[in-house]
């Protein structure tokens, strides 16, 4: 990556924290439940009901990563006892106010989505109803897996697993 474009990306990532100081996170923890972000510099997480329509289910965190790229990671938290239909239906209400959040800054050219459901514990039964090609996440025309991972787990490691992973699809969007 050019030095222009990743000034660029610097600049989007402070945008973002300016505009949305009032939803604006130290740490994506949620029900005792935490993504850990480690290994990245410059990100800013926000919290998805300060930020989404009250009428709607929303997630509980949106990241904006700038790692060379722009990152966007949208996550739900649970601990025991949830619905995975509920997780669907927030990550899928979140997906387009992340977007517009991002696209409200021209410069951008790339955007990576990551869609994950984190908890405590996983039955087989969620995983596989998460896993499954019905339900993922629709956006602008295309769709979205869900990757589910444990509580506490950094992002950088999902992120090399989904990498290496047989479920892998693409999760970029490029803006026209």
């Amino acid at each position: 990556m050019g030095k222009k474009q990743k000034q660029e990306n610097e600049n989007i990532i402070e945008k973002i924290r300016v505009k949305y100081s009032y939803a604006k996170e130290d740490a994506c923890i949620d029900e005792n439940c935490e993504l850990k972000l480690n290994g990245y510099a410059d990100f800013v997480i926000l919290k998805g009901e300060k930020i989404i329509n009250k009428d709607v289910k929303k997630c509980d965190f949106i990241v904006f990563i700038n790692d060379n790229e722009i990152k966007i990671v949208i996550s739900e938290h649970k601990t025991t006892n949830f619905d995975v239909y509920d997780i669907i239906e927030k990550l899928q209400n979140s997906s387009t106010p992340a977007f517009q959040i991002l696209i409200e800054n021209d410069s951008i050219n790339k955007i990576h989505f990551f869609f994950i459901a984190l908890a405590k514990k996983w039955d087989s039964d969620k995983l596989q109803i998460l896993t499954n090609k019905k339900y993922r996440i629709s956006l602008n025309s295309k769709k979205y897996m869900i990757i589910p991972n444990y509580c506490g787990k950094s992002f950088n490691d999902i992120l090399k697993k989904f990498k290496t992973s047989k479920h892998n699809t693409s999760n970029l969007i490029t803006k026209k």
